[in-house]
Protein backbone atom coordinates (compact mmCIF):
# COMPACT_ATOMS: atom_id res chain seq x y z
CA UNK A 1 0.00 0.00 0.00
CA UNK A 2 2.69 2.56 1.02
CA UNK A 3 4.50 1.56 -2.07
CA UNK A 4 1.23 2.95 -3.92
CA UNK A 5 1.39 6.14 -2.31
CA UNK A 6 5.02 6.39 -3.15
CA UNK A 7 3.93 5.96 -6.82
CA UNK A 8 1.33 8.45 -7.16
CA UNK A 9 3.36 10.96 -4.78
CA UNK A 10 6.18 10.60 -6.99
CA UNK A 11 4.04 10.92 -10.16
CA UNK A 12 2.47 13.70 -8.49
CA UNK A 13 6.21 15.74 -8.08
CA UNK A 14 7.02 14.93 -12.01
CA UNK A 15 3.98 16.35 -12.67
CA UNK A 16 4.26 19.72 -10.97
CA UNK A 17 7.53 19.82 -11.92
CA UNK A 18 6.93 19.61 -15.42
CA UNK A 19 4.13 22.65 -15.19
CA UNK A 20 6.81 24.85 -13.64
CA UNK A 21 9.27 24.34 -15.97
CA UNK A 22 6.86 25.30 -18.89
CA UNK A 23 6.11 28.37 -17.38
CA UNK A 24 9.46 28.97 -16.62
CA UNK A 25 9.68 28.34 -12.74
CA UNK A 26 13.03 26.88 -12.01
CA UNK A 27 11.00 24.33 -9.44
CA UNK A 28 7.71 23.96 -7.37
CA UNK A 29 6.61 25.37 -4.33
CA UNK A 30 9.06 24.29 -1.57
CA UNK A 31 6.53 23.88 1.01
CA UNK A 32 4.58 21.77 -1.64
CA UNK A 33 7.45 19.77 -2.13
CA UNK A 34 8.18 19.00 1.39
CA UNK A 35 4.79 17.75 1.97
CA UNK A 36 4.92 15.31 -0.68
CA UNK A 37 7.88 13.80 -0.19
CA UNK A 38 6.54 13.84 3.75
CA UNK A 39 3.58 11.31 2.23
CA UNK A 40 5.99 9.48 0.46
CA UNK A 41 7.96 8.46 3.49
CA UNK A 42 4.84 8.55 5.84
CA UNK A 43 5.42 4.78 7.02
CA UNK A 44 8.89 4.43 8.22
CA UNK A 45 8.43 8.76 9.54
CA UNK A 46 4.87 8.92 11.24
CA UNK A 47 4.09 4.84 11.42
CA UNK A 48 1.11 5.77 9.00
CA UNK A 49 0.08 4.58 5.82
CA UNK A 50 -1.05 8.06 4.18
CA UNK A 51 -2.25 10.86 6.15
CA UNK A 52 -5.45 11.95 6.36
CA UNK A 53 -7.00 13.69 3.25
CA UNK A 54 -8.57 16.38 5.34
CA UNK A 55 -8.84 18.41 8.34
CA UNK A 56 -12.03 16.70 10.30
CA UNK A 57 -15.60 17.69 10.19
CA UNK A 58 -16.63 15.95 12.93
CA UNK A 59 -18.62 18.05 15.58
CA UNK A 60 -19.31 16.09 19.05
CA UNK A 61 -21.64 17.86 21.51
CA UNK A 62 -20.49 18.25 25.27
CA UNK A 63 -22.48 15.41 26.48
CA UNK A 64 -20.52 13.05 23.36
CA UNK A 65 -17.07 13.98 24.48
CA UNK A 66 -17.28 13.11 28.05
CA UNK A 67 -18.83 9.59 27.58
CA UNK A 68 -15.77 9.16 24.93
CA UNK A 69 -12.90 11.59 25.09
CA UNK A 70 -11.35 9.95 22.78
CA UNK A 71 -13.50 9.83 19.67
CA UNK A 72 -12.60 13.54 19.42
CA UNK A 73 -9.57 12.69 17.94
CA UNK A 74 -9.51 11.73 13.78
CA UNK A 75 -6.43 9.81 13.64
CA UNK A 76 -4.82 8.18 10.20
CA UNK A 77 -4.89 4.88 9.23
CA UNK A 78 -2.29 3.24 11.65
CA UNK A 79 -2.65 5.14 14.58
CA UNK A 80 -4.38 4.31 17.64
CA UNK A 81 -5.74 6.76 20.09
CA UNK A 82 -6.51 6.34 24.07
CA UNK A 83 -6.81 8.84 26.74
CA UNK A 84 -3.70 9.73 29.03
CA UNK A 85 -6.43 11.63 31.37
CA UNK A 86 -9.93 12.67 32.32
CA UNK A 87 -8.68 14.23 35.54
CA UNK A 88 -11.08 16.91 37.06
CA UNK A 89 -7.88 18.65 38.12
CA UNK A 90 -6.52 19.00 34.78
CA UNK A 91 -5.88 22.20 33.23
CA UNK A 92 -8.54 23.41 31.21
CA UNK A 93 -6.76 24.97 28.56
CA UNK A 94 -3.89 22.47 28.30
CA UNK A 95 -1.16 23.84 25.55
CA UNK A 96 1.77 22.80 24.60
CA UNK A 97 3.38 19.32 26.42
CA UNK A 98 6.56 17.58 26.42
CA UNK A 99 7.14 14.15 27.29
CA UNK A 100 9.64 13.33 30.57
CA UNK A 101 12.22 12.44 30.43
CA UNK A 102 12.52 11.69 27.15
CA UNK A 103 11.15 10.71 24.09
CA UNK A 104 12.02 7.22 23.91
CA UNK A 105 10.50 5.94 27.49
CA UNK A 106 8.61 8.77 28.91
CA UNK A 107 6.88 8.53 32.06
CA UNK A 108 5.39 11.63 32.29
CA UNK A 109 3.60 14.58 30.52
CA UNK A 110 4.77 17.92 31.57
CA UNK A 111 2.26 20.30 30.17
CA UNK A 112 1.56 24.17 30.07
CA UNK A 113 -1.88 24.99 31.08
CA UNK A 114 -2.78 28.53 29.10
CA UNK A 115 -5.12 30.61 31.01
CA UNK A 116 -4.82 33.52 33.67
CA UNK A 117 -2.35 34.16 36.62
CA UNK A 118 -5.09 32.66 38.87
CA UNK A 119 -5.04 29.28 37.38
CA UNK A 120 -2.46 26.37 37.54
CA UNK A 121 0.59 27.19 34.91
CA UNK A 122 2.53 23.76 34.53
CA UNK A 123 1.17 20.51 35.69
CA UNK A 124 2.65 16.52 35.35
CA UNK A 125 0.54 13.72 34.07
CA UNK A 126 1.27 10.24 34.51
CA UNK A 127 1.29 8.43 31.55
CA UNK A 128 0.05 4.94 33.25
CA UNK A 129 -2.33 6.16 35.53
CA UNK A 130 -3.62 9.67 34.32
CA UNK A 131 -3.03 11.40 37.96
CA UNK A 132 -2.43 15.09 37.53
CA UNK A 133 0.04 17.17 39.94
CA UNK A 134 0.64 20.72 39.60
CA UNK A 135 3.90 21.71 39.21
CA UNK A 136 3.20 25.69 39.50
CA UNK A 137 0.09 25.78 40.89
CA UNK A 138 -0.23 29.69 39.60
CA UNK A 139 1.28 32.95 39.33
CA UNK A 140 1.98 32.22 35.25
CA UNK A 141 -0.13 33.77 32.44
CA UNK A 142 -0.86 31.86 29.47
CA UNK A 143 1.85 29.21 29.86
CA UNK A 144 2.54 28.46 26.57
CA UNK A 145 5.79 26.49 25.32
CA UNK A 146 7.24 24.25 27.02
CA UNK A 147 10.72 21.85 26.39
CA UNK A 148 12.73 19.68 27.86
CA UNK A 149 16.44 20.91 28.27
CA UNK A 150 19.88 18.60 27.29
CA UNK A 151 20.48 18.86 30.87
CA UNK A 152 17.62 17.28 32.32
CA UNK A 153 15.51 20.46 33.39
CA UNK A 154 12.29 22.09 31.81
CA UNK A 155 12.15 25.09 30.06
CA UNK A 156 8.44 27.02 30.56
CA UNK A 157 7.20 30.95 28.85
CA UNK A 158 4.38 32.96 28.77
CA UNK A 159 2.71 33.79 25.86
CA UNK A 160 2.30 37.22 27.57
CA UNK A 161 2.76 40.43 25.41
CA UNK A 162 6.10 42.56 26.52
CA UNK A 163 5.60 40.58 29.45
CA UNK A 164 5.83 37.06 28.86
CA UNK A 165 9.10 35.47 31.01
CA UNK A 166 10.75 31.84 30.98
CA UNK A 167 11.27 29.53 33.91
CA UNK A 168 13.02 26.65 34.52
CA UNK A 169 11.89 23.86 36.29
CA UNK A 170 15.09 21.78 37.53
CA UNK A 171 13.20 19.11 38.87
CA UNK A 172 9.88 18.57 37.74
CA UNK A 173 8.81 15.31 39.14
CA UNK A 174 9.82 16.54 42.70
CA UNK A 175 8.07 19.77 42.64
CA UNK A 176 4.55 20.64 43.44
CA UNK A 177 2.22 23.78 44.29
CA UNK A 178 5.18 26.59 43.30
CA UNK A 179 3.87 29.83 43.42
CA UNK A 180 4.84 32.66 41.29
CA UNK A 181 4.56 36.53 42.25
CA UNK A 182 5.49 39.81 41.22
CA UNK A 183 6.46 40.46 37.62
CA UNK A 184 10.14 41.83 35.68
CA UNK A 185 13.19 42.15 37.36
CA UNK A 186 10.86 41.65 41.02
CA UNK A 187 10.00 38.05 39.65
CA UNK A 188 10.03 35.27 42.55
CA UNK A 189 9.11 32.09 43.32
CA UNK A 190 8.20 30.06 46.36
CA UNK A 191 10.18 26.77 45.74
CA UNK A 192 13.77 28.84 43.84
CA UNK A 193 15.49 25.74 44.99
CA UNK A 194 13.20 24.31 42.28
CA UNK A 195 11.99 26.75 40.03
CA UNK A 196 13.80 29.70 38.93
CA UNK A 197 12.91 32.86 36.51
CA UNK A 198 15.22 33.17 33.84
CA UNK A 199 15.27 36.93 33.28
CA UNK A 200 18.26 36.72 30.85
CA UNK A 201 16.48 35.56 28.41
CA UNK A 202 14.62 38.67 28.07
CA UNK A 203 10.68 39.17 28.47
CA UNK A 204 8.04 38.97 24.64
CA UNK A 205 5.57 36.69 23.97
CA UNK A 206 6.61 33.23 24.16
CA UNK A 207 5.48 30.47 21.74
CA UNK A 208 8.06 28.06 21.03
CA UNK A 209 11.18 26.94 22.62
CA UNK A 210 14.09 24.88 21.33
CA UNK A 211 16.99 24.27 23.66
CA UNK A 212 20.39 22.84 21.29
CA UNK A 213 23.06 20.27 22.91
CA UNK A 214 25.07 22.80 23.09
CA UNK A 215 23.01 25.43 25.08
CA UNK A 216 21.94 27.27 22.70
CA UNK A 217 18.75 28.40 22.99
CA UNK A 218 16.09 29.53 19.88
CA UNK A 219 13.24 31.11 20.90
CA UNK A 220 10.35 32.17 18.75
CA UNK A 221 7.39 34.91 20.11
CA UNK A 222 4.63 36.64 19.20
CA UNK A 223 5.20 38.75 15.99
CA UNK A 224 5.10 37.67 12.10
CA UNK A 225 7.11 34.35 12.13
CA UNK A 226 7.19 34.62 15.81
CA UNK A 227 11.06 36.35 15.44
CA UNK A 228 13.95 34.54 16.87
CA UNK A 229 16.20 35.48 19.77
CA UNK A 230 18.97 33.27 20.43
CA UNK A 231 21.09 33.20 23.54
CA UNK A 232 23.59 30.90 25.61
CA UNK A 233 22.71 28.44 27.99
CA UNK A 234 25.62 27.85 30.38
CA UNK A 235 24.00 24.88 32.13
CA UNK A 236 21.73 24.45 35.23
CA UNK A 237 21.29 27.79 37.30
CA UNK A 238 23.82 29.75 34.71
CA UNK A 239 22.35 32.02 31.85
CA UNK A 240 23.78 34.74 29.95
CA UNK A 241 22.02 37.16 27.66
CA UNK A 242 23.18 37.72 24.33
CA UNK A 243 24.31 40.60 22.23
CA UNK A 244 20.84 40.96 20.11
CA UNK A 245 20.48 42.99 17.21
CA UNK A 246 17.54 44.19 15.00
CA UNK A 247 14.46 42.21 14.88
CA UNK A 248 11.40 43.38 12.78
CA UNK A 249 7.93 42.18 13.70
CA UNK A 250 4.58 43.22 12.41
CA UNK A 251 5.33 42.41 8.84
CA UNK A 252 2.54 41.93 6.58
CA UNK A 253 1.15 37.78 6.43
CA UNK A 254 1.74 38.18 3.03
CA UNK A 255 5.02 39.11 2.98
CA UNK A 256 8.02 36.96 2.82
CA UNK A 257 10.32 37.13 5.25
CA UNK A 258 14.44 37.06 6.09
CA UNK A 259 15.99 35.57 9.02
CA UNK A 260 19.70 36.16 9.29
CA UNK A 261 21.52 35.36 12.52
CA UNK A 262 24.99 35.03 12.77
CA UNK A 263 27.44 33.84 15.19
CA UNK A 264 30.12 36.28 15.91
CA UNK A 265 33.65 35.62 16.46
CA UNK A 266 34.92 32.16 15.12
CA UNK A 267 36.28 31.58 18.14
CA UNK A 268 34.22 31.46 21.22
CA UNK A 269 35.52 31.28 24.56
CA UNK A 270 34.11 28.88 26.95
CA UNK A 271 31.29 30.94 28.66
CA UNK A 272 30.77 33.77 26.62
CA UNK A 273 28.99 34.42 23.07
CA UNK A 274 28.02 37.33 21.05
CA UNK A 275 25.58 37.31 18.64
CA UNK A 276 24.27 39.59 16.20
CA UNK A 277 20.54 38.91 14.08
CA UNK A 278 18.95 40.83 11.38
CA UNK A 279 15.11 40.54 9.70
CA UNK A 280 13.52 42.15 7.26
CA UNK A 281 10.83 41.27 4.65
CA UNK A 282 11.98 40.15 0.98
CA UNK A 283 10.74 42.16 -2.16
CA UNK A 284 7.69 40.66 -3.49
Amino acid sequence: MNAMIKMSVLSALVGASGLAAAHGRPDIDFGRQVELLAKIESLPLFGVYAPLGASSGLSLTKEQAEANPAALVTAAPGLKVRVVSAAANLGANIDMMALWPNDSAPTHLIACNEQGSGNVGVQRISLATGTVQDIISSGLTSCDPIEVTPWGTIIAGEENGANGRLFEILDPLATTGVVVTGSGASTATSDPAHVQYRGALGQLSYEGISVLPNGVVSIRGSCFWRGLALVLALGIGAWASSSIGSISCGLNRRASSRLKASMLDSVIPPRRARISMTMRPLAE
